[in-house]
């Protein structure tokens, strides 16, 4: 104790932020883990494509909603808890006063809301339950949120953490729970809103409510969420409304063919099962490079204020380089074996999903690059551009999502594939855009040697994946591996890497080969 008060302020700042950050990216880990088994085991759960699909669906209402709340609740609390910890008490009573009537009024709306937007809007009457047991996660999340933000605020990274690894095993068991004991779709979305609930009153007695005091004003604080909210939810609105709109045609195009309402819903929830399981996998490469917009943002917002112009160039031109290659050394193995992957977690019935997931899965690539030269713009001050493009593109994705599906052959294979190529398009579209805008304002964007590097060794490993025996799961890992080396070994061969991470490279072989058991002699 005495050893730990002698250091210097600095240090023990820095130590407590390196452990903070131990413990947020591993909560992080357990999050990604626990929703892909969750949704990698229901559909065994719930028997068939249609009941997943019907859970996709409404889970997909939620997660957009959901989404928006959590980002711009726990951004606003931290910033305002952050910049006045003598006064955090008083900004957490606040901020759980207003979340309370925000809760009320966005979980009232859905649950009034619920049986229009399920006759009318996605054309399933049995959706209107799940929505309106959504409306109590809804509700939860936006008080929890508040919680978890003035942890956050407080840096107290550990109890976060902690509090969302418990969220994770609640909802998991919740709605794995449910499902087991033979309740359906409903019953697994009554195990999500159960643990949502259990949370948020966990997270509230743990904090408190707070105490009477100086806090900002509600201006002040519409002036900061306010844009966030809507940024999240253009963004969102790009990376998930596709499920929403298929639901909705497939259901439109079965009522013109003379199907029963009855019978077009389910077949609706067919198709949305299929594609929910394409994006299952097609989202891995956002999981695991979302972690980049909490390092690149300080990091060019602090340039940015500095006005070191060529700092911030090198910082943009990093980031998108690094995040490119990242991203399809993990997109080009999938994509080009995209059958085995599904035969890897999912019944056979759904390798039908394979031909969206080879397409959706490069348009994700393109999503999170966007997302990351948004959070670049965000650093830089131009926050509304990114939404202004995001919300663009949204439209833009909602249009020819719905003109893919009604201007193509209405089969499973060939209209996932083409719901996915025109979700892709937009999500290019938004990089493309957002990449022009931030090029022209720090003059710099994605290397054009790095661009063209990348995509011969993409095609590659595409190709190699593909033509790889990839029926049988041992044979699917193999052709993964092979195509992966193909990746990297193409990028050395290439002239890719750079200096420092060749370097970095041939001192790591080195130390193996130095370890390595010499035969005797």
């Amino acid at each position: 104790m005495a050893a730990a008060s002698s250091l210097p302020p600095q240090s023990s700042d820095a130590q407590r932020n390196r452990r903070g950050l131990l413990w947020i990216t591993g909560a992080k880990a357990f999050f990604i883990a626990s929703s892909y088994g969750t949704q990698l085991v229901l559909p065994r759960l719930l028997g068939t494509v249609a009941d997943f699909g019907l859970f996709a669906t409404a889970m997909n209402v939620v997660s957009i909603l959901n989404n928006v709340l959590i980002a711009s609740t726990l951004q606003s609390v931290s910033k305002f808890v952050s910049g006045a910890e003598d006064h955090a008490s008083a900004i957490l009573r606040q901020s759980l006063r207003w979340q309370a009537l925000l809760s009320l009024a966005i979980g009232g709306a859905l649950w009034a809301l619920a049986p229009w937007l399920s006759s009318r809007v996605l054309l399933d009457p049995k959706l209107s339950t799940m929505l309106r047991i959504a409306s109590v996660v809804v509700g939860s999340y936006a008080i929890y949120a508040s919680a978890i933000g003035y942890l956050n605020g407080r840096r107290r990274f550990r109890a976060q953490a902690q509090f969302d690894i418990g969220f994770s095993t609640l909802r998991t068991l919740g709605i794995l729970g449910a499902a087991a004991l033979g309740f359906g779709a409903t019953g697994a979305f009554t195990g999500l809103a159960a643990s949502a609930f259990l949370i948020m009153l966990s997270s509230v007695l743990y904090v408190g409510l707070g105490r009477p005091g100086e806090a900002p004003q509600l201006r002040s604080w519409l002036a900061f969420a306010a844009p966030l909210a809507f940024y999240q939810i253009c963004l969102n609105g790009v990376l998930q409304l596709d499920l929403a709109v298929a639901k909705r045609v497939v259901a439109e195009i079965a009522l013109e063919r003379g199907s029963a309402p009855e019978a077009a819903a389910r077949l609706a929830s067919q198709y949305a099962g299929y594609y929910r399981a394409a994006q299952t996998f097609a989202f891995i490469p956002y999981q695991l490079i979302n972690s980049v917009t909490f390092i690149v943002f300080p990091a060019v917002a602090r340039v940015a204020a500095l006005g070191d112009v060529k700092q911030a160039r090198d910082t943009v031109r990093a980031a998108m380089r690094g995040s490119l290659l990242a991203l399809l050394a993990i997109a080009a193995p999938v994509a080009g074996a995209s059958s085995g992957v599904m035969r890897l977690a999912y019944p056979e019935v759904y390798v039908a999903s394979a031909p969206a997931l080879s397409v959706l899965i490069f348009g994700i690539v393109a999503f999170s690059l966007f997302a990351i030269a948004s959070t670049l713009l965000n650093g830089l001050g131009r926050p509304l551009l990114s939404a202004t493009v995001a919300a663009i593109a949204s439209a833009l994705v909602v249009f020819a999502d719905t003109a893919a599906l009604r201007w193509g052959p209405l089969s499973e294979e060939r209209s996932l594939a083409s719901l996915a190529l025109a979700t892709s398009l937009g999500m290019l579209f938004a990089l493309v855009l957002a990449g022009g805008v931030l090029y022209r304002t720090t003059s710099a964007f994605l290397p054009w040697r790095t661009l063209l590097r990348a995509s011969v060794a993409t095609l590659l490993a595409y190709f190699s994946a593909h033509l790889l025996p990839h029926g049988r799961p041992l044979q699917a890992l193999l052709a993964l591996a092979l195509a992966e080396g193909v990746f990297l070994g193409s990028l050395w061969l290439l002239g890719e890497a750079e200096v420092h991470e060749r370097r970095v490279l041939s001192s790591f072989w080195q130390k193996l080969r130095a370890r390595s058991p010499r035969p005797p002699g």
